[in-house]
């Protein structure tokens, strides 16, 4: 769970995926989003793979049109209900995201233009997913994944809010229709208490608008799954924007 705050988000659980730690998840996935949202009039968030961040008053919103571009790439509500997930409306939030930093370590493009984005959640027994749509004029959405490709070649093993999270490898989403560029791996994670879980992250891109999905998940294969089919998902709403 990580942020944006997203960065992005972030997931994980014990068998059965209880409801009290997927709340756990989230709240670590805001605090690393909030962070970056409000460290400095620029959004040089400090974030990696999760999202939720809380607006910054002090900040103005991005050219015209970005906030739009985001808002709409954020699949509706209903968009998963065929996953057996459902909408986890109070964490809906409209906000100055920004992709700060990957396997602990600070993107490129981080101090490039102004993002406007909107974070959503939803949530089954079996699972968790965060997602987050980012818009900054500045920045193609290729060049914010091409960055996230450099930091992750060199990331093995890193440690985020006590949580150790060992990268499993590039996942694949396949073709995804409509979308400029995609790019996906897998971590396992174990917290301080020694809870294990599945984390997938996946960042798909069209035009100036990035969309980043974090699903946690007790079993691999169950965030295997609803990975790839969140990612299609969302890349048929991003095809629109």
């Amino acid at each position: 769970m990580r942020v944006l705050a997203i960065a992005a988000l972030v997931l994980f659980a014990t068998a059965g995926c209880a409801a009290s730690t997927d709340e756990k998840g989230h709240v670590q996935a805001a605090k690393r989003i909030a962070d970056g949202a409000a460290a400095s009039p620029a959004p040089s968030g400090s974030a990696a793979a999760s999202p939720k961040a809380s607006a910054s008053p002090t900040r103005a919103r991005g050219p015209a049109g970005t906030a739009a571009d985001a808002k709409a790439a954020v699949p509706a509500p209903n968009a998963f209900d065929g996953l057996g997930g459902h909408h986890i409306k109070e964490n809906d939030d409209e906000a100055l995201y920004s992709l700060g930093a990957v396997c602990g370590k600070e993107l490129s493009t981080v101090s490039k233009g102004q993002n406007d984005g909107m974070n959503r959640t939803w949530e089954a027994d079996a699972w968790w997913l965060g997602l987050v749509a980012v818009g900054n004029k500045a920045v193609p959405a290729s060049e914010h994944i091409s960055s996230i490709k450099k930091n992750y070649g060199t990331c093995k093993e890193y440690t985020e809010d006590k949580t150790k999270r060992t990268i499993t490898g590039v996942f694949d989403l396949g073709k995804l229709e409509g979308v400029d560029s995609s790019y996906a791996w897998t971590e396992q994670t174990v917290t301080e208490d020694g809870t294990t879980a599945t984390v997938c992250e996946a960042y798909i891109g069209r035009g100036n608008v990035i969309t980043w999905i974090t699903v946690d998940a007790p079993s691999p294969n169950t965030a295997a799954n609803v990975c790839k089919e969140s990612s299609i998902i969302a890349a048929k709403q991003l095809a629109k924007v």
